[in-house]
């Protein structure tokens, strides 16, 4: 004990300076532990932080591919298409399309189509039936002799898309041609050159005096006829306009020339 005794007090400032290291390198130790513990838990939240926009991202992208089918099916149109095309059929097109797109679409036209009355600008629509018609047919439904006095077409701006539209357009065109061959039938009647001499009494006029009246055919003629027999004899010739097909119209090209008297 004596011996150790001396020994401490022989080497006091050793043993002094051993005890300062060893303080030191605990004091080392547990500065790094708490170190190494303090940049883990923050290295953990900007892990996490990093995991949770990742994912958030990761849905924000798989919502947007599960909206892209749904977008592009709005934007497409179903047509048909039929006639003088090579390859007639229903074919999808985009949105805004035209009518020559969806020719193009149908192999385009064969060598007798005609596209005369046909708006090849047009936009179509979903569900629209685009006919394309040849020369021939076109003239064969100029001959119909169902087409009524009161249907009207501008060619101008019109996508001819039933036969119907393509007759009423082709009648249009060419009725001051043809209006001489249809007087019977569509009730047409040119221009007269000169007035009548004499006042059309719409009361005791035969059929083919009133006929002699501009813009009286003979279903008109006949009209008159039947509205006098069944209602009575006209009071004034403004009561002439309550008989079916005299309009305001025609009205104002018979009135000097008709009495009631």
């Amino acid at each position: 004990m004596e011996s150790f005794k001396n020994y401490c007090e022989n080497h006091k400032k050793q043993i002094k300076l051993a005890v300062c290291i060893m303080f030191l390198l605990t004091l080392t130790c547990v500065s790094f532990i708490h170190i190494e513990n303090k940049y883990t838990k923050k290295d953990k939240e900007i892990v996490a932080t990093l995991v949770e926009k990742k994912t958030e991202e990761n849905d924000a992208i798989e919502q947007e591919e599960s909206e892209v089918p749904e977008e592009k099916t709005k934007n497409i149109i179903m047509v048909d298409v039929k006639g003088f095309v090579i390859n007639e059929g229903v074919y999808s097109l985009n949105e805004n399309a035209r009518v020559i797109d969806a020719i193009n679409a149908a192999g385009g036209l064969k060598e007798s189509a005609y596209t005369r009355y046909l708006n090849l600008s047009k936009i179509v629509h979903d569900e629209d039936v685009i006919i394309v018609n040849s020369l021939e047919e076109i003239e064969h439904m100029k001959q119909e002799t169902t087409v009524k006095e009161e249907i009207q077409c501008e060619l101008t701006n019109k996508v001819c898309l039933t036969e119907e539209k393509i007759i009423t357009s082709t009648v249009t065109e060419n009725n001051k041609t043809n209006d001489s061959q249809k007087n019977n039938s569509n009730d047409i009647r040119e221009e007269m050159d000169e007035p009548l001499n004499t006042l059309v009494n719409i009361n005791t006029a035969t059929k083919e005096t009133l006929m002699s009246l501009k813009g009286i055919g003979e279903s008109k003629a006949d009209k008159i006829i039947e509205y006098r027999n069944t209602q009575g004899t006209f009071k004034t010739i403004d009561e002439i306009k309550n008989v079916s097909g005299i309009g305001d119209s025609v009205y104002e090209k018979i009135k000097d020339y008709i009495t009631a008297q």
